[in-house]
Parts: structure tokens; sequence; C-alpha cells
């Protein structure tokens, strides 16, 4: 499944056909499938809140937010949802019935709204991973919002997740790169435009995992589309062994999602 800027949710099939799409209510840059087949996404510009929807496009689940930005959120394991608003930042946990579970203040150096967060992630011990777009850093902080781990210098950063291994993966935004770094802050792993120039790497969005090791990439390539891939499979050796490069049926593309690995 991808999500086509500025909202249209799609999913295909291993060959490439289009199985459903879905009209988001504003700008949506990213979205979870849930284990029932729901589609949750975090949505933002004019209208900015969070939806759940079946596959019927009905709304099973909503929220409205009074935030000036909203791009960024997950559904929890425990069915709570985690969003990163902007303007002013935070990373607020909200409950099925909407109450607010924890809120942590998000301190960055970035002023615009939209440029402040893109992924987070709850990680495993209760820290949030942050994907800090406009400061360009994956940062890691605990319930007060205390930084305890980051890793700065990755322009427009849209998403980090960090690995079993400890290591953290990024999706490098402007800097066209797809990093593995260690707790230490080292790189472990880095695939970037010079790997594969004819992939024509314009933008790195999401990542992905998969459970053979290697990464799914998406690459945005600007509002307004462009000649590169929406998304490719790499190896760790670096062998590219799948690409989306449909531009009639997609034109820009900021996440994509395997849903059966």
């Amino acid at each position: 499944m991808v999500i086509e800027y500025p909202g249209r949710l799609v999913e295909l099939s291993a060959k490439g056909e289009k199985l459903w799409e879905h009209q988001t209510p504003s700008l949506t840059v990213m979205f979870n499938v849930l284990p029932n087949g729901h589609v949750f996404f975090p949505h933002g510009g004019a209208a900015r809140g969070a939806q759940e929807i079946d596959r019927e496009h009905n709304v099973v689940w909503s929220y409205d937010s009074s935030a000036q930005e909203l791009l960024g959120g997950e559904r929890l394991a425990n069915g709570d949802s985690l969003l990163g608003e902007g303007g002013p930042a935070k990373a607020l946990e909200l409950s099925a019935a909407k109450s607010v579970v924890r809120s942590i203040d998000v301190s960055t150096t970035e002023a615009a709204a939209h440029g402040q967060l893109r992924h987070l992630h709850r990680l495993d011990n209760g820290n949030v991973l942050l994907a800090l777009e406009g400061e360009g850093v994956a940062r890691e902080v605990d319930a007060t919002g205390k930084t305890v781990w980051q890793f700065p210098g990755v322009t427009r950063i849209h998403e980090a997740i960090r690995l079993k291994s400890g290591n953290t993966l990024i999706g490098g935004g402007d800097s066209k790169r797809v990093l593995e770094v260690t707790p230490g802050g080292d790189i472990a792993w880095e695939f970037n435009d010079k790997d594969a120039p004819e992939l024509g790497l314009a933008f790195i969005a999401s990542v992905q995992p998969l459970k053979n090791g290697d990464v799914l990439v998406c690459n945005w390539l600007g509002a307004n589309g462009g000649n590169g891939v929406h998304a490719f499979q790499v190896t760790r050796d670096k062998r590219v062994v799948w690409k989306l490069d449909d531009h009639q049926l997609l034109k820009s593309v900021t996440t994509v999602t395997a849903l059966d690995d």
C-alpha cells in the first residue's frame, strides 16, 4: 500500500495492479494498516487530525487536532494512537476514547509547524523515536521529553526506525541516503544515490525493514512528481531486487508499506 501526495491511499497487488483506493480528508504522508485490515492515518494541512477507516471507506475512529500541523503518527499495539503534532511540537498519545494518556513536549530548533515532525515510533522501552525534519535529526526522548539518544545532520529526515539489533534505520530525506546507525552514532550500512543512479533518488521518505533483511524504501519525487522510481527493495549487499515505477497510476508517493512481509 502507498500514500500518494497529497492524500490518496492505494493498495497494489504484487503485479502492480490497483486493488483499492481511498482519498484522505487533507494532506497525508503516512499510514498504518492494522491487523483487522483497517487503515489508520494522521492528516494535516487544512484539516488536522487522524482517522481509522475500514475497507468500505467508513470512518470508525477520528480525532480533530487544534495544533497547527499533524503529519506523523501510528496506531500502537495496545490500541492507543501516537500522534506527532506541530505548532507546538509534541508527541501525543491518545486512548481509543481519545483521552490523553501521555503528552510529551518536543524541543526542536525548527520554528515552522509544518517542518517539525514526520514519522515517530514508540519504542519497547516506552521512549519515542522522532524524525525531526526541519532540524534534521533522529532523536529518542523519554516520557519527560529528555533526549536520551540522537543522530543529527540528516537534511529533512523523514523516518527513523529502531531495529532489533539496537541500530536505527533512517530515511534520509534530502540527503538521498538510507542509513543504519549504531547506538554509538557510527554508520553500519548506507545506500545512497551514488549506489544506483538509475533509480533517480530525490528524497528518501519511508523505510521498512523486511523479514529477509532487505529494506523497502520510498523515494518521494516531489509534489509534482518526477522520473525516478517511487519505491524499491534493496538487499544489504546493495542489489535492487524490486522497484515501483508506474508513473501512470502514481505520481508522487511518500510512504510505501509491504503488507504481507
